[in-house]
């Protein structure tokens, strides 16, 4: 029986190449196909400790046994244990204790969703909002010593405190100080704070705890995600453990987004491979462009021909050159533009790494959500602006551009055209002009004793609506404090006021108000992850009524185009995430 040498390696179990004949690897390479290892230039390497001990029959049966190290023993021991149908995570009997004072427990696919995070290294829960995500992360710390550091919004810091509070009482909340200012948790400890807090050198993270909440803040290419990757893969080469946390895993049809948030988890490679290879999974069209090369080395060729013909400008040079430097002037690159279809494999490679269920799947007992449009009558001439010919001839070209980059799937034009002038001011207006209407309908509600939840893209129509309405009405939006905006959750909840406006952007996540069946949106927002966020302040787990969700439609043809639009790209997201649900029937890639 010829031996493989396993390895902790970052967190995971990693065979390291044998020496021996061509044959003998070959055959080992047959083995590992077999047992489903990805071969490197190393060796053949686990990520997960469970890949490895499903692994190992068909390695045996091809001669080859594991010899692992006294580290890697201990992990597959654990992995092993793991695997047992009882076997819960460290923390849970806690979290189930402080449930049960409360009158509840556990639901099913919280248990498994918490031993499921148990068993990974590096994972993302993309539970539904409402599901309760953070009670399955705190059942992962152990009684008394567990640690941990969980960045995300500065305005869910509050909510956390609160939770690790009432959940995890053998555990001390400590808040993270101004930029860069995350402190190394010590036993005992979960340390608090947003992304801006983790300092560029990541502390000694020997088996902690990092998560990320809200974690689509990852997606993009920035300096905060970079340094949250540090703190990742000093967390996972120590032994610790690094969980995502998100309700909207997928905003736009861009696959190299969801990509980076599962290289934050640590997770990229092993499911989707390296970043380059994803056009191989992802349907998508490939658009070759010129745009200006700023680059210091173009500048001095362009230069140097000026330079030679004493010339200032482009005009002045003779046309073999002038087209010279004109080609040096710019580079070819490439557009890929993703249409969200995806190969049928991508399905089961996500749902290695992501944990996607649904309220429609795991939470039947949950009240119904029903939403409908409200027509929306304004008033003439409440929109002059609008009515210029400049305007209306701008706004009518911006819209059937984005009409047309809608139907392409083009979220970045789609994006860019959202923020136009022509289209920005035509919302910000029909928004204003909806507030009779909304008047309309929250004396309807306050009639009959219902407190609502009113929504919008924008702040100066909300707080004109807490002024219309007087006392018992409150605001949270982004200039609001965290004090303020918990006494306003904690308010709202008791029954101490009769509604709340709120910015979609500023609290689309990390509260609960389900003491509100009545969602109301003044407008939406262009994202349509931010809108179903903001549905589910009062559609989660404790809502006990039926919630009703309406969105005001003015009759006016922008804002009926404006809506269609929005439902259309909603639908960019529906394919990935019905893949990590389970669901099939998605195109091939192209």
């Amino acid at each position: 029986m010829r031996l493989l040498r396993a390895r902790v390696s970052a967190g995971c179990l990693e065979i390291l190449r044998p020496a021996g004949a061509p044959r003998d690897l070959a055959a080992l390479g047959r083995a590992a196909a077999r047992a489903g290892l990805r071969q490197t230039d190393e060796g053949w390497r686990a990520l997960r400790p469970q890949d490895l001990l499903a692994a190992a029959p068909a390695l045996r049966e091809a001669g080859w046994d594991i010899a692992p190290d006294e580290a890697a023993a201990a992990t597959l021991a654990a992995a092993e244990e793991a695997q047992g149908e009882g076997w819960r995570p460290p923390g849970f009997a806690l979290v189930r204790e402080a449930l049960q004072r409360k009158g509840r427990d556990f639901r099913p696919y919280q248990v498994e969703g918490a031993r499921w995070l148990g068993r990974e290294r590096g994972a993302i829960l993309a539970d539904s909002p409402g599901l309760g995500k953070t009670i399955q992360l705190l059942a992962l710390l152990e009684p008394e010593v567990g640690r941990a550091v969980v960045v995300g919004p500065k305005n869910a810091i509050p909510e956390w405190t609160a939770q690790v509070g009432e959940y995890r009482p053998d555990l001390r909340a400590v808040k993270a100080k101004g930029r860069g200012g995350m402190p190394a948790p010590q036993p005992g400890e979960v340390c608090l704070g947003t992304l801006e807090s983790l300092a560029p050198a990541p502390p000694e993270l020997a088996g902690a705890l990092l998560a990320c909440d809200e974690a689509h803040a990852l997606k993009g290419d920035t300096a905060q995600r970079d340094r949250f990757c540090a703190w990742s893969r000093a967390a996972l080469a120590a032994g610790g453990r690094v969980v995502l946390l998100t309700g909207t895993p997928i905003l736009n049809a861009d696959p190299t987004e969801l990509w980076r948030m599962l290289d934050a988890a640590g997770r990229a490679e092993d499911t989707l491979g390296p970043l380059a290879g994803l056009r191989a999974l992802f349907a998508h069209e490939v658009e070759a462009l010129e745009v200006p090369d700023r680059s210091p080395r173009a500048k001095a060729a362009v230069q140097r021909i000026l330079d030679q013909h004493g010339a200032r400008s482009f005009a002045q040079l003779p046309k073999a050159e002038r087209d010279r430097a004109l080609a040096l002037s710019y580079r070819r690159v490439e557009r890929v533009r993703w249409s969200g279809d995806h190969s049928p494999e991508v399905g089961d490679r996500l749902r290695r790494a992501v944990l996607r269920r649904t309220k429609e799947q795991v939470a039947r007992d949950l009240p119904p959500l029903q939403r409908a449009d409200r027509a929306a009558r304004i008033a003439p001439g409440a929109l002059a602006e609008l009515q210029a010919a400049d305007v209306a001839r701008r706004l009518a070209e911006r819209l059937a551009a984005a009409e047309d980059a809608s139907e392409r799937g083009d979220v970045e034009a789609l994006e860019a055209l959202a923020e136009s002038p022509a289209i920005a001011t035509a919302r910000r207006l029909l928004a204003s002009a909806k507030l009779p209407a909304l008047g309309d309908l929250l004396d309807e509600l306050e009639a009959a004793g219902e407190p609502a939840l009113v929504f919008s893209a924008h702040v100066d129509p909300l707080l004109q609506v807490v002024a219309e309405r007087g006392e018992g009405w409150g605001a949270i939006h982004g200039g609001t404090s965290e004090e303020a905006r918990a006494e306003l959750r904690d308010r709202f909840q008791a029954g101490d006021l009769r509604g709340l406006a709120l910015s979609i952007r500023a609290a689309s996540e990390a509260l609960t108000l389900t003491r509100s069946a009545y969602v109301v949106f003044l407008d939406l927002d262009w994202v349509p992850a931010k809108n179903e966020q903001a549905e589910a302040r009062a559609h989660r787990l404790g809502q006990a009524r039926p919630v009703t969700v309406l969105r005001l439609v003015a009759d006016h043809p922008v804002d009926r185009r404006i809506a269609a639009l929005l439902r259309d790209k909603g639908q960019f997201q529906a394919r990935l995430l019905a893949a990590m649900e389970g669901e099939s029937g998605h195109a091939a890639a192209a």
